[in-house]
């Protein structure tokens, strides 16, 4: 319950990759969550990463973090947050499921 709580909490502010977006994740699959950028009124681009830490904190939920920009959770399933997959090229948004709650993901192709 606390995992579908929280991947609502935070659809605003991510999108779902890796396996989850393919549609090949296993049993024991992580949540690669791709946190959005934004650009602030000054023209800067930013992260909502501020915002995410403030729903887990709110919801109570346990978070670590070895990076900048890139956060942990761990729920039934582990939940990677983070700025730093590879996102060379991002393909249009599209409608996704997990673990019950309807999300956005995106697919990301490398370019050779």
């Amino acid at each position: 319950m606390i995992l579908q709580t929280v991947l609502s909490e935070l659809n605003p502010y991510v999108y779902v990759v890796g396996s989850f977006a393919r549609g090949k994740e296993y049993d024991d699959s992580d949540i690669d969550l791709y946190i959005r950028r934004y650009e602030d009124e000054d023209g800067i681009e930013q992260t909502y990463t501020s915002k995410i830490i403030e729903v887990l904190d709110r919801l109570k939920v346990s978070w670590d973090s070895d990076f900048i920009d890139s956060l942990g959770v761990r729920l039934d399933r582990f939940i990677d947050l983070s700025t730093w997959f590879s996102m060379p090229e991002i393909l249009e948004p599209f409608d996704i499921e997990v673990c019950g709650v309807k999300m956005q993901a995106v697919l990301n192709i490398e370019k050779n």
